[in-house]
């Protein structure tokens, strides 16, 4: 894989057969509010307030190079259907991270695997990583098959 640099100017839009990360706005509030309490995600966005502050503070850390952070959008339907991120990233080390959470029905289909996919090559041809790691809640067995389905290994 060839790399090509990336300059953080502007998060980019990634696109699979069905899905499109793009960046996430403030008028996402309201989805991403209903996304995190469907999933749990994170139980610390409980209020409209919380999901606003939460998507500045995001944006700051894009625009200090420690994260990138996408909404996901179902292509046939135009829906927020999660969100998913390349995190902790070290750049010397050429390591990160990638997380996503995606809304219930999504999580059993394979959307989980297309998206893993998109941000495993971002990071290789664009980040010029080495290694990715994925950090799994003990028992979400779901995420652990998407994950091994999408080449990871278990460590």
């Amino acid at each position: 894989m060839a790399y090509i640099p990336f300059h953080f100017s502007h998060v980019p839009t990634l696109e699979t057969d069905h899905l499109q990360l793009r960046e996430l706005q403030a008028d996402d509030a309201t989805n991403l509010h209903q996304h995190f309490q469907r999933t749990e995600t994170y139980p610390t966005l409980d209020t409209l307030d919380a999901v606003e502050d939460w998507i500045y503070h995001i944006r700051r850390l894009f625009e200090v190079m420690k994260a990138i952070h996408w909404g996901i959008i179902h292509t046939d339907t135009n829906a927020l259907i999660g969100i998913a991120s390349i995190q902790e990233w070290h750049q010397q080390s050429q390591y990160a991270e990638v997380h996503y959470s995606l809304t219930p029905p999504y999580t059993r289909q394979s959307y989980a695997i297309e998206l893993i996919q998109a941000l495993v090559t971002f990071g290789f041809k664009r980040l010029d990583l080495n290694r990715i790691e994925a950090n799994v809640i003990l028992g979400d067995d779901d995420m652990m098959l998407s994950l091994e389905q999408a080449g990871f290994q278990h460590e």
